[in-house]
């Protein structure tokens, strides 16, 4: 960390990315650069061009060049990251689009409304002038022990569910209207109720029994999702809402509803973790639906960025990660500590 005058070091002091007690310098290094790649990114939103606003290729090419200069002054690293650079721009782009943080118009790219939200004292930051980013988790930006009176609630800010696990499926039982039904066609498939899910998370057999499930049906891509269930031996489904059972759903929208079955079967899986000083593992032995999990990819990085997309394993700051789990835990979500 010596040489160009301790500039990784200089980045990591002023944007509090702490080394791991059991984290090798070279890893520690990758973070910087990853989170400094978003930082970049997101500076760019504001560069003078010639077509007068940023567009997402802009984007990119700023990802792309601050991660190839870097890497020239840190070759030793190299191999940390994907072989093909635009996994990393892809990755950083679309964290950014899908967590909130940056807008997407035709050809255009720009900050999000300024805003933040607290849990305990770590206040999650959107929209601020990059003059004011005190602290960074992934390409997160982030304060502790602020106060701000124009704070939201962190689940609008991030479009959680409000409800928990546990009172969102008792609203869709008690919503259900049965019909009795054909079995099933040839494409239809059956959420997984039982580990391991490490081989997808359906099957193409239904449980013969009265527990409620779900199950979808159609063209891959354009699926109508439906609640099954067998009772007296009869085969029953019920449509969900029409937002809910839309193919548009399809974009793994459907994780919100997986969740909630496994939760209330006592079969969803825990968030493996770990503590390593200032740093904490994550492992996601299930996805989270789309808004939760964005959450997490954009305040962590990728437990090894040559891999990408890193959705299952992921590393965070220790204060961010206590943000994580109190609201994930108060809805229904378990935490293991390995």
């Amino acid at each position: 960390m010596n040489k160009y005058k301790n500039l990784l070091l200089k980045i990591a002091n002023k944007y509090s990315i702490f080394q791991g007690d059991n984290e090798s310098t070279d890893e520690w290094k990758v973070r910087i650069i990853y989170s400094v790649c978003g930082l970049m990114a997101y500076t760019s939103l504001w560069d003078e061009t010639s077509e007068g606003s940023i567009s997402i290729t802009h984007l990119e090419y700023r990802i792309r060049s601050i991660y190839d200069s870097y890497l020239e002054l840190y070759s030793e690293i190299s191999g940390y990251f994907p072989y093909e650079k635009e996994a990393l721009e892809k990755e950083i782009t679309e964290i950014f689009i899908k967590s909130g943080m940056i807008y997407h118009r035709p050809n255009r790219v720009s900050p999000s409304k300024k805003c933040c939200s607290f849990v305990d004292d770590v206040c999650f930051k959107r929209g601020i002038g990059v003059d004011n980013i005190k602290c960074m988790s992934g390409i997160g930006f982030y304060s502790v022990g602020e106060e701000d009176n124009n704070s939201i609630d962190v689940q609008e800010m991030f479009q959680l569910n409000t409800q928990n696990l546990s009172d969102y499926w008792n609203d869709l039982i008690t919503k259900a209207h049965w019909s009795v039904s054909d079995e099933f066609n040839s494409d239809t498939e059956f959420l997984k109720m039982k580990q391991p899910f490490t081989k997808g998370y359906w099957t193409n057999k239904p449980y013969r029994t009265e527990q409620v499930s779900l199950l979808r049906t159609g063209m891959k891509g354009y699926q109508l999702y439906y609640l099954y269930r067998y009772n007296d031996n009869l085969f029953e489904v019920s449509p969900l809402s029409a937002w809910q059972s839309s193919w548009q759903i399809s974009k793994h929208q459907y994780r919100t509803i997986a969740c909630a079955c496994l939760h209330f079967y006592n079969s969803l899986p825990a968030i493996d973790y770990s503590v390593d000083g200032q740093l904490v593992h994550l492992h996601m032995n299930y996805l989270l639906p789309p808004q939760e999990l964005y959450w997490i990819k954009l305040y962590s990085w990728p437990e090894k960025c040559n891999v990408l997309p890193s959705d299952f394993y992921r590393k965070c700051s220790l204060k961010v990660f206590n943000a994580f789990k109190k609201v994930l835990s108060e809805k229904g979500y378990i935490f293991n500590e390995r």
